[in-house]
């Protein structure tokens, strides 16, 4: 449609040691969404620390 923008939303986390990027794609950022992220993160990252900025 005229007039309208479609975006996505990403999030992700940088490992600064290894370059290393696990990110994933949404169509909107909420609540639910942020627990997704999460979720993938503590699988790439089960152990130490993680710093969300």
């Amino acid at each position: 449609m005229h007039g309208q923008h479609k975006g996505v939303k990403l999030v992700g986390t940088l490992n600064f040691e290894t370059g290393k990027i696990c990110c994933i794609e949404e169509e909107k950022f909420d609540a639910a969404a942020f627990l997704t992220f999460l979720t993938v993160a503590l699988e790439h990252y089960p152990v130490g620390k993680i710093v969300i900025i």
